[in-house]
C-alpha cells in the first residue's frame, strides 16, 4: 500500500489560510491517468482552510463519509514536482451545514520523496 499526502498552500508567510490537503493511500504508485476518489481509495481525507483559516473537510463531521463528489487527478507529474485539478465539496468542521463547492482546483506543489531511513521506527 502506498500512502500520499499532496499539500500546498497560495502564500508560505501564510500557514493558516488558502491551504488544501489531499491524503490517500492506494495500491499503487501515483499515476497521472487517474481520477482519485473515495472509491478507489483506501483512504481519502482532502482538507481545505479558506482565506479565513476556517477548517472544512471533504468528510461530514463524526461519520467519516467522504462527500462523493470529491476527486482530484494529476495532470504533470515529474521528479520535480506534481501538477494537478481537484473539486468537491467541502464542510466547515465546527459546522457542517456550512460547505464550500470548489470546481475549478488547481495545484502545482514540489514533489518530495522520503528516503528509505524517514519510515524507520522513532523518526
Amino acid at each position: 500500500m502506498y500512502q500520499h499526502v499532496v499539500d500546498g498552500i497560495l502564500n508560505n508567510s501564510e500557514p493558516n489560510r488558502n491551504l488544501i490537503i489531499f491524503n490517500f493511500a492506494t495500491q499503487a504508485p501515483v499515476d497521472g491517468n487517474v481520477t482519485y476518489t473515495p472509491s478507489n481509495t483506501f483512504v481519502f481525507i482532502p482538507i481545505y482552510l479558506d482565506e479565513n483559516g476556517n477548517p472544512f473537510e471533504g468528510i461530514l463531521e463524526g461519520n467519516y463519509n467522504v462527500s462523493s463528489d470529491n476527486e482530484f487527478r494529476f495532470t504533470e507529474i515529474t521528479e520535480t514536482y506534481l501538477e494537478g485539478i481537484f473539486s468537491g465539496t467541502f464542510y466547515l468542521s465546527t459546522d457542517s451545514s456550512q460547505t464550500v463547492s470548489i470546481t475549478d482546483g488547481e495545484f502545482k506543489v514540489p514533489r518530495i520523496t522520503p528516503d528509505e531511513d524517514d519510515y524507520q521506527m522513532g523518526r
